[in-house]
């Protein structure tokens, strides 16, 4: 009687002391993670996992070596949980596994676990491993195709349904979107005590996900005022069409009307171009009216001599032969002879008036 009683007591701590996910799928040659929590008082107990293939098989414990590469256990007895690690998962993996606890005085403690092995997993999320920071927040999608309730759990075993609540001090928000087959779960308000494992669940599958919360850091910044500095580099660009000004300005200890004295010394400068250069405009046109009419003829003579030195004028001179007058002794003027002399060149005789110095003298023989 004292027997069955120990059984009993030892089959209800099993179910008690160890929590953990009931089913789990993975894509083929992927990677899951299980995480056992355990009770505060099996922390320094060796926590073993095994594999059932006709029977129970040892894979890995705490204490000792893997049997197997792609499997490691890791223990956390702060968090009072203990993970199981299973890379490059193959159809020979699909099977029934146990987390188990050592417990010489009631026998060992255990929870079982289902892993479905397939190529297109039926409940996933992209990264097991999440992480937020104190106050801030966090989001977890859960991408299912099967049917049944919706909730975000602990590992512990406290959960939170499609409608939201306070948890823990902490606000858990869900939603479903049907339609693309999400699951979303939004934590917000976390702190550091909400670091741990958690896992979405639809139907009778879970998918167990960790959450890290880190405390935010700030970075002190320390401005340390440098000594004064001589040198001043200025760059100043003026845009004309809107008289506005833009200066990036390397410099220390400069006045801040700096720029704008500059600004107004150029558009002085620039106006007392444009005066000088109206005044010249106008000082040359009333030049130009005060010379008259004068001056235009003056260079249009000027213009029609230079036109009339480039002809050649052809120039006939005559023979004269004289004979005595009978009344030469009368006559006072008998030793002087007039004649005309004819020019070929019509264009010498429109010209004379503007050529007054041009004389025409003909040779006279007496006899």
């Amino acid at each position: 009687m004292d027997f069955i009683i120990l059984i009993l007591l030892a089959n209800f701590a099993g179910i008690n002391s160890i929590s953990t996910v009931k089913k789990v799928t993975v894509r083929k040659g992927e990677t899951i993670i299980i995480p056992c929590h355990y009770r505060e008082a099996y922390r320094s107990n060796n926590k073993i996992f095994y594999g059932y293939w006709d029977r129970w098989h040892f894979i890995v414990n705490s204490k000792y070596m893997s049997r197997l590469e792609r499997v490691s256990i890791s223990d956390d007895p702060d968090q009072t949980v203990f993970t199981v690690t299973m890379k490059n998962m193959g159809a020979t993996d699909e099977g029934l596994y146990q987390c188990d606890i050592e417990n010489n005085s009631y026998g060992n403690e255990y929870q079982n676990v289902y892993i479905l092995v397939e190529d297109f997993p039926t409940l996933y999320v992209h990264s097991q491993v999440e992480t937020g920071y104190v106050d801030g927040g966090v989001t977890i999608n859960c991408y299912y195709s099967n049917y049944g309730v919706r909730k975000w759990c602990r590992i512990d075993g406290r959960c939170v349904y499609q409608s939201y609540r306070y948890s823990d001090g902490m606000r858990v928000d869900t939603s479903t979107d049907a339609n693309k087959g999400v699951f979303k779960v939004i934590m917000r308000g976390l702190q550091l005590k909400h670091t741990g494992w958690y896992y979405c669940s639809v139907g009778d599958l879970q998918m167990p996900v960790h959450i890290t919360v880190k405390q935010n850091t700030y970075t002190q910044r320390t401005i340390t005022q440098q000594p004064a500095i001589k040198t001043t580099i200025i760059r100043t660009t003026i845009t004309v069409d809107d008289l506005s000004s833009t200066s990036t300005t390397n410099k220390t200890n400069t006045p801040n009307g700096f720029s704008l004295t500059l600004l107004l010394g150029l558009l002085g400068l620039l106006l007392l171009v444009v005066i000088c250069g109206t005044l010249t405009l106008i000082r040359l046109k009333k030049r130009r009216r005060d010379a008259g009419p004068d001056e235009a003829f003056s260079q249009r003579k000027t213009t029609a001599t230079l036109q009339n030195s480039q002809e050649d004028t052809e120039v006939t001179y005559s023979m004269i032969a004289m004979t005595p007058s009978k009344n030469a002794a009368d006559d006072t003027h008998g030793d002087v002879t007039y004649s005309t002399v004819v020019t070929h060149n019509r264009g010498l005789r429109k010209s004379l008036r503007y050529q007054v110095a041009d004389v025409i003298y003909s040779e006279v023989a007496t006899k």
